[in-house]
């Protein structure tokens, strides 16, 4: 059985849009059932307005939580379900990956002693930026800025790129937690 000319060419699409960073989940409401449904789309432009192209809808219960890219150890990558992610996650003194970790992964950030690997493929580590050591969150996406400055993270242009930074006063162990909680702890590295 062949695939067809048309799927390939919608496949085609969707990857090129997914590496040029042109890809969009939006919600939609259910005509019928007034659930909300999450629809993969590419984004292009016509003129002045975005055109959202519709690929296809993310079922619930989808088990597949994070993405490990390719590595020395296994080429090829591999999703792995929830359930796997929290095993992994065990690193951090035996305990799950929830916002009750945050004491020891805010001191270790701190002292620069760790750097931690959080769901979506985002990083924090302790980074000297002007004279000053922070914590900043390397791998976010333009689309979280906004939440993530509804977390208490700042952002600074530096060097003519925008960073986010997690506050090194007392309120950012609070700023960590908030963020813990919507991106899980996947790792949690000794820094070499």
């Amino acid at each position: 059985m062949a695939i067809p000319g048309y799927v390939q060419t919608n496949f085609q699409t969707l990857l090129r849009a997914a590496t040029d960073g042109n890809l969009a989940l939006m919600e939609c409401l259910d005509s019928r059932t007034q659930e909300p449904r999450y629809v993969l789309c590419a984004v292009g432009h016509d003129g002045t307005d975005r055109v959202f192209t519709p690929f296809g809808h993310l079922i619930g219960g989808n088990p597949y939580e994070a993405y490990f890219p390719p590595d020395p150890d296994d080429p090829r990558g591999f999703l792995t379900a929830a359930q796997a992610v929290s095993v992994s996650c065990r690193r951090w003194r035996g305990r799950r990956c929830r916002s009750d970790v945050s004491p020891e992964v805010w001191q270790s950030l701190l002292g620069g002693s760790s750097v931690v690997a959080l769901a979506g493929d985002m990083t924090l580590r302790r980074v000297r930026v002007m004279n000053d050591y922070r914590i900043e969150l390397v791998g976010f996406t333009d689309g979280m800025r906004d939440r993530l400055r509804s977390f208490g993270l700042f952002s600074e242009m530096i060097a003519w790129k925008g960073r986010f930074l997690i506050p090194a006063s007392d309120d950012g162990q609070a700023v960590l937690s908030r963020l813990i909680e919507r991106h899980r702890i996947v790792d949690v590295a000794g820094r070499g």
